[in-house]
């Protein structure tokens, strides 16, 4: 089993939206085996959360047991910005216009520095655009998945906790960006 890692990917959809796709990978010694997924999108149900284990179930019986060895990657901000934070907490004072949008500490993670001066694309702002809807929607089934089950939110993996990982798929669509990606 040791060989088999299952990774799941979480389009995530937002809190009112019906569009929450999951999609599940089997891999065996580092290639891919299978794919497992429904022909259907997700909506949160009022007063409720996804339940890891239901989500798996769903697209792959029996598979779900506590030593997974399991990658969840979350295509959303699983954080704001630092000085967005410290902005909110009274610990900023206020912010001076930056040379360019993306250097704005209130909208922009240095994550999303990183990924605007590698790859040449700006991702959309956890705070300033209407993905913040998404990045609260991840972090709070973070939180709930925490409390269930053993996560692992840290960068480098643990074979013992399921793994989390935010994700950004963007980067490999077909176009201009996917020649600065090696796969």
């Amino acid at each position: 089993m040791d060989d088999v890692i299952y990774s799941l990917g979480w389009d995530v959809g937002g809190w009112m939206g019906k569009n929450n796709s999951f999609v599940l990978i089997k891999t065996k010694h580092n290639k891919i085996d299978q794919w497992y997924y429904l022909d259907r999108n997700f909506q949160i149900i009022e007063n409720e959360l996804f339940d890891l284990k239901n989500i798996i179930n769903k697209l792959k019986e029996n598979i779900f047991k506590n030593d997974i060895n399991l990658v969840i990657g979350i295509d959303a901000p699983l954080t704001f910005p630092i000085g967005f934070i410290k902005f909110l907490n009274n610990e900023k004072e206020y912010i001076h216009k930056p040379k360019l949008e993306i250097y704005n500490e209130l909208a922009y993670r240095e994550t999303d520095r990183h990924i605007y001066e590698k790859y040449n694309k700006k991702p959309l702002s956890a705070t300033f655009d209407r993905l913040g809807n998404n990045a609260t929607v991840a972090m709070s089934h973070l939180r709930y998945w925490s409390r269930k089950y053993n996560i692992n939110k840290e960068i480098r993996y643990k074979k013992d906790k399921i793994n989390v990982i935010e994700s950004y798929p963007a980067l490999v669509k077909p176009g201009k960006y996917k020649k600065h990606i090696k796969i």
